[in-house]
């Protein structure tokens, strides 16, 4: 088990740092394609085998990492984003990041 890092984190775009937790928000067209895309991250946790919590609210997918067992960030989080950011680019029909502090509405 790696001790949580105390240093401040950053995380590369479109992740960032909230809470103790690396957090990407990803918002789609449709339902169909918020599913299709975490169809791909459930694909790249298993491969890494580090898995991120994910929330799908309609076309709005969060998805948050850290390491579980550690209690917080460590190195095998910015390497999990690193190793996956080609894999996991935002999907044609992604409207990009939510401002932070915005809210989505509940459609569906």
């Amino acid at each position: 088990m790696k001790d949580c890092a105390k240093a401040r984190w950053s995380a590369p775009p479109p992740w960032f740092v909230r809470g103790g937790w690396l957090v990407r928000i990803e918002i789609f067209e449709d339902f169909p394609q918020a599913m299709s895309w975490v169809r791909r991250v459930a694909f790249e946790a298993e491969r890494w085998n580090h898995h991120p919590d994910i929330h799908v609210r309609w076309n709005t997918v969060t998805l948050k990492l850290r390491t579980h067992d550690a209690g917080g960030l460590t190195d095998r989080d910015r390497h999990w984003v690193a190793a996956t950011q080609a894999r996991l680019r935002r999907p044609k029909g992604a409207m990009g990041v939510r401002p932070l502090g915005q809210r989505t509405l509940n459609r569906g």
